[in-house]
């Protein structure tokens, strides 16, 4: 992780974040955290800053951040047709990681429609994942989702055409 991103609600109003789990771990065992140790903090869809590690027990740290100023924007959006949801669930990590602001998915002829009422697309499951991939690379915003903008389908005279659904 090159940023520990938080949500908006995991932070006091004076800054601190007690967290564990993927995140601590990472903080313990990968950056040797110690108490005021400075790590590159961020609020997702946010700012940027820095955190100070203030305490540490067991599995837990709290730290003390400071987030002001603005992330650099992502750089691109990207259309896509949707590969099979095991694909999916890989790729959207990456994708976040590159800088990749909005990723619209549109519908192919190879296409299974059944994709469209998949787990995948709830955003409370697709949503860690592209926050993993955002900690990755150190931006706090990028890989929104937006499902289903276009359709796309031969048409007789011009040779293809948009269809909105």
């Amino acid at each position: 992780m090159n940023r520990i991103l938080f949500n908006a609600d995991e932070l006091d109003a004076d800054g601190r974040a007690t967290f564990g789990g993927a995140r601590a771990e990472h903080v313990l065992t990968i950056l040797h955290g110690e108490v005021g140790q400075t790590l590159k903090t961020g609020v997702v869809d946010g700012l940027i800053g820095t955190g100070v590690i203030e305490r540490i027990e067991g599995e837990m740290v709290t730290v003390k951040c400071v987030h002001d100023r603005e992330a650099p924007p992502p750089w691109i959006d990207l259309i896509l047709a949707p590969p099979r949801p095991r694909a999916m669930k890989r790729l959207l990590p990456q994708l976040a990681a590159m800088g990749v602001g909005r990723i619209v998915l549109v519908g192919a002829a190879k296409v299974e429609k059944a994709f469209w009422g998949a787990q995948l697309l709830k955003e409370e499951i697709y949503r860690p994942l592209l926050v993993d991939g955002l900690m990755q690379a150190g931006p706090v915003a990028g890989g929104r989702t937006v499902r289903g903008a276009v359709w796309w389908t031969e048409g007789q005279d011009s040779g293809a055409s948009f269809k909105h659904f």
